[in-house]
């Protein structure tokens, strides 16, 4: 049983932790615009020896490593290690937190297809692990080469690492790397461990190493980072690695179960050892071991990484990542390199990125010419269905589009990625009672689809069931984390002359459960 003493330390280590993540999601906020104003195609060209920092220096380091900043007891047995800490609750409470902020300052990419494949492959590695608050994936809009795990199964990549794989494999890798983490629980054993720290010290620490990690600068952050770690003892710094290494083992094994091949997780990390990542990165971070040490042996297996298949998913993914993020003259350059690979999954997944380029251009007719060319498997496709159905829209092709919708609907019932454009489709053509249906089916599947309860939202509003339709908005602030404005809505339903006691009753409830999140929020 935990002593008074240390319930109140468990709890000052929340509202840090908390509030540490504002301030460091507040610091890569600026940092991401100021990238984002620099050429795309400076970030990207990793393989040519650019000088970018490539450091997959996790959330988890920062976090466990560098904020462990509490007076506690010794490290418990595995198994209650995150009981001892906080509960389930308190635990969610912080990834929901980071993520929120994260959300609200529009760091999140939010295409639907590209969140649902990410979590498709996470959820099929994760699936394996044993995690106490569940798992869930997202992408940021972030260039640089970044993962990381949060309280409460909040596992994020950056759209920059995405870009740096070159396999399904390699991808693979890194979410198992970061499932890990979280199953061991990492982060509460680090804060357990953590002895006479100084807080002011930990929360330099945090910000100096997120924003070395998340900006494209090689310098950005570095001499904080070293001035922090200089006070680190060498125990500390031995949890970091020995979390780390723990992370490579069960991640490998993970891999492995899931049907993936563990070289893309040593190949991916061996990318990692450029002469400018370990020259501008502090020792104790560079914890994944070298696989080998001779350019002859990396040069192998770069051959072997080559021959390792992904699937269709994993290229159109990717694809559609470098259609967003990568600079024209890039994004020609990788089309004419596709093209001429002898594998026809590259090749047609180059064909997929030209398209999405002349359709960024207005050249419809170009595009649908350019689908026409990639291999006839990867035309039937779930994403290029939808991206033919764009098409047909675009050519003001009605009918066309609404026997491919229905087609795809019929196919994929349920799936939350046809059913939302579909659905969208129907609204603007005046279909909104099926429309709604459709979305409250999906809603009843994906509770935290944010762009979901905005367009039911939307479509309520047209069906004028005001009463639902405020329900619906209140909730979408809610999964965004924008805690006020589902207030404000809160208080326009109660407004409501025609409101029962029941529902009522449960606005009022709902007003008390959101000034307490906006309280929360505010430490």
């Amino acid at each position: 049983m935990m002593t008074i003493e240390m319930t109140m330390t468990m709890t000052i280590v929340v509202a840090l932790i908390v509030t540490t993540v504002t301030i460091v999601v507040t610091m890569v906020t600026i940092v991401t615009k100021i990238t984002k104003r620099m050429s795309i195609k400076q970030h990207i060209k990793i393989k040519q020896g650019s000088k970018v920092k490539q450091g997959l220096v996790l959330f988890i380091v920062w976090l466990s490593g560098a904020l462990g900043l509490a007076y506690a007891q010794n490290i418990p047995d595995l198994g209650n290690v995150s009981e001892t800490l906080w509960s389930k609750h308190e635990e969610i409470s912080i990834g929901q937190t980071a993520y929120h902020q994260m959300q609200r300052r529009g760091m999140i990419h939010q295409a639907p297809a590209d969140v649902d494949y990410l979590n498709y492959l996470g959820q099929k590695i994760g699936s394996l692990a044993q995690t106490r608050v569940g798992l869930h994936f997202y992408l940021t809009q972030s260039l640089s080469v970044n993962a990381f795990a949060m309280p409460g199964g909040y596992v994020g990549v950056n759209a920059g690492l995405v870009l740096l794989t070159d396999n399904e494999h390699e991808l693979a890798g890194v979410l198992a790397h970061e499932i890990a983490h979280i199953s061991q629980n990492h982060i509460a054993r680090s804060v357990l461990a953590a002895k006479d720290r100084q807080w002011a010290n930990a929360a330099a620490a945090a910000a100096s190493i997120l924003l070395a990690t998340t900006s494209d600068s090689s310098d950005l952050g570095a001499s904080g980072v070293s001035a922090v770690i200089a006070n680190e003892t060498q125990q500390q710094l031995n949890i970091i690695r020995q979390h780390e290494k723990e992370a490579d083992r069960v991640g490998r094994d993970l891999i492995e179960k899931s049907g993936f091949n563990p070289l893309g997780m040593q190949l991916f990390f061996a990318k990692l050892f450029t002469p400018e990542y370990a020259a501008n990165t502090p020792a104790f971070l560079l914890t994944h071991p070298m696989p080998v040490d001779r350019q002859a042996d990396i040069d192998d297996l770069r051959q072997k990484n080559q021959q390792l298949s992904s699937s269709d998913e994993y290229y159109l993914f990717r694809a559609r990542l470098q259609a967003d993020y990568l600079a024209q003259e890039t994004i020609d350059s990788t089309v004419t390199q596709a093209l001429a690979s002898a594998s026809p999954q590259v090749r047609s997944a180059g064909h997929y990125l030209s398209a999405l380029q002349a359709v960024k251009q207005g050249q419809i007719n170009q595009a649908q010419r350019t689908i026409e060319k990639m291999s006839s498997r990867m035309q039937k496709n779930r994403d290029v269905q939808l991206l033919m159905a764009k098409l047909h829209l675009l050519q003001n092709e009605t009918n066309a589009a609404m026997r491919l919708y229905e087609r795809l609907w019929g196919k994929f019932i349920g799936d939350s990625v046809v059913g939302y454009d579909f659905a969208h489709f129907l609204n603007e053509r005046g279909q909104h009672q099926r429309a709604a249906e459709i979305l409250s089916q999906l809603i009843d599947a994906n509770p935290l689809n944010a762009q979901l309860y905005w367009l039911y939202g939307e479509v309520l509003g047209r069906l004028n069931q005001v009463g639902m339709q405020k329900k619906v908005v209140i909730r979408y602030y809610e999964t965004v984390g924008n805690f006020e404005q589902a207030l404000i809505q809160v208080n326009i339903a109660l407004q409501q002359t025609t409101l029962d006691w029941q529902d009522r009753a449960a606005l009022e409830a709902k007003a008390k459960t959101l000034k307490q999140q906006i309280e929360q929020s505010e430490r």
